[in-house]
């Protein structure tokens, strides 16, 4: 009886390492040999006549096949749960990867736009810096002959109208292109700060 137990272990060996057509093959194969060997006598199943022995040998096997063939089922699970589980990690490291290399495309795309925008914040500012030095000139001028003028005892109060005009006109212009200077200043980081105390009360 110990020799035919000891066949349990090696058919659950059989079922862990060939799975379900390993652990048919072997329960056939074990069967037909161990009815051979009890119709001539031999083997762990001569205890009664040889009829009964041939019929035990059926019966005794049948008992270790469900658990090998449940063992087996569960193995060829488990392997196929692992291959899956490796396909998975594959599909999703080459997810990560494109999506990688999609973030680094797209940094630098978002870089290159940055250094456009500041390059065209840059230029914009040095233009509106040059052109308000540049109004900023012939205004002071037409603002000092302007000074000159008024300050004429002889004008006549007509053209002193007029030249008031023209003066509030030219400092209105010049408080303009002021204003937009320091909005270039402080864009580019340059506008000084002047502390003043003030009183809240």
């Amino acid at each position: 009886m110990y020799i035919a137990m000891s066949t349990l272990p090696l058919l659950l060996w059989i079922a862990v390492r060939f799975g379900l057509g390993g652990v048919s093959l072997a329960v056939t194969t074990m069967t037909l040999a161990a009815i051979a060997y009890a119709s001539q006598g031999v083997g762990p199943f001569t205890g009664a006549t040889p009829t009964r022995n041939v019929l035990q040998v059926p019966s005794y096997f049948l008992t270790f096949v469900a658990p090998a063939m449940l063992l087996a089922a569960l193995m060829a699970e488990r392997r196929h749960s692992e291959a899956a589980l490796v396909q998975l990690a594959a599909e999703l490291e080459e997810r990560v990867t494109t999506r990688t290399v999609e973030l680094a495309r797209a940094n630098a795309s978002l870089a290159v736009a940055r250094d456009q925008a500041e390059a065209a914040s840059q230029a914009k500012s040095d233009f509106l810096a040059t052109m308000s030095h540049e109004l900023r000139t012939p205004l002071h001028t037409i603002l000092g002959y302007n000074r000159l003028v008024l300050s004429a005892a002889a004008l006549p109060p007509e053209q002193r109208a007029h030249a008031l005009v023209v003066q509030r006109g030219a400092e209105h212009l010049l408080t303009l292109i002021n204003n937009v200077l320091d909005l270039s200043k402080i864009e580019a980081g340059q506008s000084p700060l002047h502390a003043t105390s003030v009183n809240l009360t």
